[in-house]
């Protein structure tokens, strides 16, 4: 029932994108070919029913979910996502569709770097994690515990991608992830709407913050005159928190930002 959550697959196509652009053997770029893939999809280019008829589909969160052939078959005339109105359906239709924009634009920039068939399709579906993919008794934990598979394969991957290329992972991952951290920490960190933040959520996000700064000089000073502090939170601007990848985005992002928040204690 998570996965069917609107607010699910607007956090999770988000990670995925910069999950992507660390993973990526053909340079993804975050958010920029998540829009070129959404394009493929809607505009049923060639490369759409190329992917469609690799199976590269059916490793995305719900793809295991539907019954295999016919439903590919079926699907071939136009995109899943306008297939199916049973409002269930919709939703998850959804999140395939948004998670499919990333796997089929790795799986497209495979195709022109000149990767043979085998390649690409498994570049499409492991430029995130292949949710089909599973240990031999990897079914019964991942019917009981939510997305056991998923963190599984989350740190596995994330081991994996440093032991084969430990220098061009760590290039991405501090270009798409240690360098908006870092920046977003030094506008962040003096701001008491941010310090007022969970700590969970400063850790799972990066925090955009709209408005101007509420310093503690500016928050005591309108405390001074006569506000009190829910009304100066409430007047304040909004803070934008945009989900960060996982694993990656605990190990890249948030320990730097910790490392930050101590170094300035």
């Amino acid at each position: 029932g998570a996965t069917l959550d609107p607010g699910f697959f607007a956090k999770n196509v988000t990670r995925d994108a910069f999950t992507a652009g660390v993973y990526s053997k053909y340079g993804f770029v975050p958010v920029l070919d998540t829009l070129k893939g959404v394009a493929d999809i809607i505009g049923k280019k060639q490369i759409y029913y190329d992917y469609m008829a690799s199976g590269i589909s059916k490793s995305t969160l719900t793809g295991i979910d539907r019954p295999s052939l016919a439903k590919t078959i079926q699907g071939l005339g136009k995109p899943e996502l306008w297939n199916n109105y049973n409002p269930i359906q919709l939703l998850r239709n959804m999140t395939d569709f948004f998670e499919s924009a990333t796997r089929i634009r790795e799986f497209e920039k495979a195709k022109k770097a000149g990767a043979d068939l085998t390649g690409q399709i498994r570049e499409g579906q492991e430029v995130t994690l292949n949710f089909a993919q599973r240990g031999a008794k990897g079914l019964t934990p991942n019917a009981l515990i939510a997305f056991f598979n998923a963190q599984v394969q989350g740190v596995n991957k994330m081991i994996e991608a440093h032991k084969t290329d430990p220098i061009g992972t760590a290039s991405k991952a501090a270009l798409y992830l240690t360098a908006p951290s870092v920046g977003l920490w030094l506008l962040n960190h003096d701001d008491i709407r941010y310090q007022e933040l969970p700590a969970y959520q400063r850790d799972l996000f990066w925090i955009v913050p709209t408005g101007e700064k509420l310093t503690k000089e500016r928050f005591d000073a309108l405390l001074k005159s006569g506000k009190s502090k829910q009304q100066i939170m409430n007047e304040a601007g909004v803070l934008i928190r945009i989900p960060k990848p996982f694993e990656l985005g605990i190990v890249y992002g948030s320990l730097p930002e910790r490392l930050l928040d101590y170094a300035v204690s």
